[in-house]
């Protein structure tokens, strides 16, 4: 056998950094900010290994978002007193130090593509070496439980998200959903979210839903998540929604509340 280590011991074990190339990036987006546009769609700040430069790339791309410039004058203020600064170093000092850490601009979406890699890769590392120690103890929770626990972070992990949607409450959703209905009522949209801005995807969905996960695809046959092949309501279209607590507990309210509000119309006709 092996041993514990495995075949190569720990020195291949170690999760996957590239400190180097988060350097490199934010040296080019604050010496160029128009390189945001190349990197917006592949980065978030939680994908870097450093927390202070993942702080200063959310700080910057917000900053340029807003119409600003983000540079090291601009930034300081944010991050003086910041306890993530190595205690060697100012807050300008580091900025200074990540501007001129600047290779080349045109190498910013292989750095950005590089960070998110070494990102996923050490996500997946934490989520399987939990899973394995799970599996070392057994009888501690069900099969089924570590294999859903898997599978679920997994899934999280391949969408870019990480994060846990907070547990809530059913009494809490529905309230929330009650409201939520009533303002729809005002409106006379019926939207629980932010509308699409196409009426037919408004009436599919409700809007858009931070808790939902809705996909709109321009083939004509889809499947859904377990493989099912369905299709859209037209030859060249398919929509499938999985819907968050808010969608499903609105749409009840909703539906509800239209129902009452046809009784009351009725009542008044006659």
């Amino acid at each position: 056998m092996n041993g514990p280590d495995g075949l190569f011991g720990t020195t291949l074990r170690q999760p996957p950094t590239n400190v180097e190339a988060e350097q490199a990036l934010l040296g080019a987006l604050l010496t160029n900010n128009g390189v945001l546009s190349r990197i917006e769609e592949i980065l978030e700040p939680e994908h870097f290994y450093t927390p202070i430069y993942g702080a200063v790339y959310g700080a910057a791309r917000q900053m340029i978002w807003n119409g600003g410039r983000a540079d090291p004058i601009t930034l300081r203020p944010k991050f003086e007193g910041d306890l993530r600064l190595r205690q060697d170093e100012t807050a300008m000092q580091m900025l200074v130090r990540l501007a001129a850490s600047m290779v080349g601009i045109a190498y910013t979406a292989e750095y950005a593509t590089t960070i998110r890699s070494a990102w996923f890769r050490r996500t997946l590392f934490e989520v399987c070496s939990e899973t394995a120690d799970l599996c070392c103890r057994p009888g501690e929770l069900p099969d089924s439980a570590v294999m859903e626990g898997l599978e679920n972070r997994i899934t999280r992990i391949a969408s870019g998200n990480v994060e846990v949607q907070p547990t809530v409450q059913i009494g809490e959703a529905i309230g929330e959903a009650i409201a939520n209905a009533r303002a729809a009522a005002e409106r006379g949209d019926g939207l629980a979210g932010i509308t699409w801005g196409y009426k037919a995807l408004d009436r599919m969905t409700g809007g858009l839903h931070p808790d939902g996960v809705d996909g709109l695809h321009a083939t004509s046959m889809c499947h859904d998540e377990v493989g099912r092949p369905f299709r859209g309501d037209r030859p060249d279209e398919s929509y499938h929604n999985r819907p968050g607590y808010r969608q499903v507990c609105f749409s009840s309210a909703w539906h509800g509340r239209k129902r009452k509000m046809s009784a009351q119309e009725e009542t008044r006709a006659e």
